[in-house]
């Protein structure tokens, strides 16, 4: 909804979602990778051919802006136009929704593959804007562009109708191969069902990976919310036999308890790279920030020295990515006239006097845990020791004397070997995720 457009159609299910100004506040890194705006010599003419591209969407203005042509402040969408491009493309989802449920069909009655000998994923690599925020396609973090379908179907194994908050790509991989290890079948159709490759020697290929096992986190969070309801309704039986006392009842003295016997992980955050930039994102909240470039005025950041274009979005009172609150609260500030701080598993304790803090504590908080998540994707883990078992060992052979001059002797270097080697046998893949899952928990996010 919004002004602008010559097309007739300005509301409905396949209106996009986009206001006059809507382009002038797109990250830069957007507007570069759509041709919005250019640098040096590039930027001669950009909005000519950014018209020129896109002029089924956004026809090219009759009366050009002054000397230097159209620009693209204001740029009038045609709606019409945009609102039978989206139509199109969810005709083509639903045509595609339809052959999957016809394959999955064939499979089970058919193949009679309906026992659970085979998991189904059923995912894309990326969303698409369809012209929300004036983006057409993709190369964006906002909107739909970052999120993608991600089904699966397991009879036994995945629990039916479990949803989990939250999913990443890089946990398909390791569902797939988690999936092997259970069945070996999987991975040679001629093995035994009881005898196939050892997990642990399996697993040690795979040490790297940075995802989770799908099925086992659905499994897990299908425990928890059982626990939380079984707790829900503990708490409301004591609540009504306390009340109840007088007349004799008595409650269930059985206070909260954690879920017993649920091994793994439930995944509470999600951290993408996009070109040079980089995104994470919460239930709550989602922070983009672009590192290579500098504050602007739709992309907040800077202050205390700190530069970097940020934006800060509340998920669930902004679901239209709009409201950017990323800031960036100069050393040493703190919240004006109140007692300490609002928690920031609160969004709505900020008061509004002290708005801005809030959101720069937020911003800070995002920010930190995002950039911990950067800094631990090394290229080293447990899967790399060995090779620093054998250097230790060669080096060792030098001997005591194997020193010249200022370098250490042989024996010193292989003792500082084996200790790296001791500490990247405990390192794996998923280091960064856990990290990150811990870093926001400890900030309340």
């Amino acid at each position: 909804p919004g002004g602008g457009g010559g097309g007739g159609v300005t509301t409905g299910p396949f209106s996009a979602d986009y206001l006059e100004g809507d382009l002038e506040a797109l990250p830069t890194q957007t507007k570069l990778l759509h041709g919005m705006v250019g640098r040096g010599t590039q930027a001669e003419g950009i909005a000519e051919t950014w018209y020129d591209e896109h002029r089924r969407a956004f026809p090219k203005p009759t009366d050009p802006d002054g000397p230097t042509g159209p620009t693209l402040a204001g740029a009038s969408m045609d709606r019409g136009a945009v609102a039978a491009l989206r139509r199109a493309y969810y005709n083509q989802a639903a045509f595609v929704d339809d052959q999957v449920g016809r394959l999955l069909g064939a499979l089970d009655k058919e193949l009679g593959l309906s026992d659970g000998q085979l998991l189904v994923i059923f995912t894309s690599d990326h969303g698409c804007l369809l012209h929300d925020h004036g983006v057409p396609d993709k190369h964006s973090l906002l909107g739909e562009a970052p999120r993608v379908p991600l089904l699966l179907r397991w009879p036994g194994r995945v629990p039916p109708h479990s949803r989990l908050p939250m999913a990443s790509l890089l946990d398909v991989t390791a569902t797939i191969l988690a999936a092997a290890l259970d069945h070996p079948r999987l991975l040679d159709p001629g093995a035994s069902a009881d005898v196939g490759p050892s997990p642990l020697a399996f697993a040690s290929r795979y040490e790297d990976l940075a995802g989770f096992d799908l099925v086992a986190m659905a499994q897990t969070h299908k425990s928890q919310e059982a626990e939380h309801h079984k707790q829900a309704g503990q708490e409301a039986g004591q609540a009504a036999g306390q009340a109840g006392q007088a007349g004799g009842g008595g409650g269930s003295s059985a206070g909260p308890r954690g879920v017993e016997g649920v091994e793994g992980v439930v995944r509470s955050a999600v951290a993408v790279t996009d070109f040079l930039g980089y995104g994470l994102f919460t239930r709550e909240w989602k922070l983009l920030y672009y590192p290579h470039q500098a504050p602007s005025a739709s992309g907040g950041g800077g202050a205390g020295g700190r530069g970097g274009e940020g934006f800060l979005f509340h998920r669930p009172s902004d679901p239209g990515d709009r409201l950017n609150k990323f800031a960036m609260a100069p050393k040493g500030a703190g919240p004006s006239g109140v007692q300490g701080a609002a928690p920031l598993s609160n969004h709505s304790s900020a008061t509004e006097g002290d708005a801005h803090f809030f959101y720069a504590r937020v911003s800070e908080a995002m920010l930190t845990a995002l950039l911990r998540w950067r800094a631990r994707q090394g290229r080293v883990t447990a899967r790399h020791a060995p090779y620093l078992d054998r250097a230790a060992t060669r080096m060792a052979r030098l001997g005591p004397g194997g020193g010249q001059g200022d370098r250490p002797a042989g024996g010193e270097v292989s003792g500082r070997v084996r200790r790296t080697a001791a500490m990247v046998r405990l390192m794996r893949g998923t280091d960064p995720e856990i990290g990150l899952f811990g870093d926001l928990q400890t900030h309340g996010l």
